[in-house]
């Protein structure tokens, strides 16, 4: 994890690249979240290939990981239908607050109004008090 942080304030993201082409069986899910975070800075090219390659991931840090580089992508947000159709799919509750947090907290309009479009449809509790807390 210390490495990818390095590497990444260093701006050397070939080795993270690396890290996450490798086969899935060879990753740890913790280092491949953070490398996916730190990609912010990468080739918009990329990310449709990282959204296929992990936006069905199993593993709910690896998925983590993958909408913190939407939200935050230098040129993003990317993926608002993918976001969209996670959350209004998931039944993993902490992940689906951790999104609205997060998205909230980016204070950007475009993800703030996806929430808003999504709440008027909502009638999960879990997701109903995930909204009303991120919207507070």
């Amino acid at each position: 994890m210390t490495a990818v942080t390095v590497l990444a304030t260093l701006d050397e993201l070939l080795p993270l690249y690396q890290y996450i082409m490798q086969p899935i069986e060879r990753m740890l899910p913790e280092v491949t979240a953070e490398c996916l975070r730190r990609l912010g800075n990468g080739p918009e090219e990329l990310i449709s290939h990282l959204m296929a390659r992990f936006g069905e991931s199993e593993e709910p840090l690896v998925r983590s990981g993958l909408i913190d580089l939407l939200i935050e992508h230098r040129t993003g947000p990317h993926g608002l239908d993918y976001l969209a159709t996670f959350l209004s799919s998931t039944d993993n509750e902490e992940l689906y607050r951790y999104v609205v947090m997060t998205m909230v907290a980016s204070g950007k309009d475009l993800l703030r109004q996806l929430l808003v479009n999504l709440a008027r449809y909502e009638q999960q509790p879990f997701r109903i008090a995930a909204l009303i807390d991120g919207f507070e």
